[in-house]
């Protein structure tokens, strides 16, 4: 693409790199309100609720892990939607 965009084929801002992609915070309320209903629910039951639901993972993939869920949980803690003891891995 390189050629066309400089011999004016095409628009140069065809090589410009692709916007990165904003994450959104569905995820994190989603989890937020899984571990607010229910307290001491463990990372584990809560990625099983996850998959049970059909929900994607932050990478698109359907297996849910430990540690996707517990990086949701962290930013739900920042955000201030879910405090107290932080369930059992």
């Amino acid at each position: 693409m390189r050629r066309p965009a400089a011999t004016g084929l095409v628009r140069g801002d065809v090589l410009d790199p692709a916007p990165k992609r904003v994450d959104s915070d569905d995820l994190v309320l989603m989890v937020a309100g899984l571990a607010r209903a229910e307290p001491g629910v463990t990372l584990d039951a809560i990625a099983r609720r996850l998959q049970d639901m059909g929900q994607r993972t932050p990478r698109g993939g359907l297996r849910w892990s430990r540690s996707s869920v517990k990086n949701l949980l962290d930013r739900a803690k920042e955000q201030g939607l879910v405090c107290g003891p932080k369930p059992a891995g």
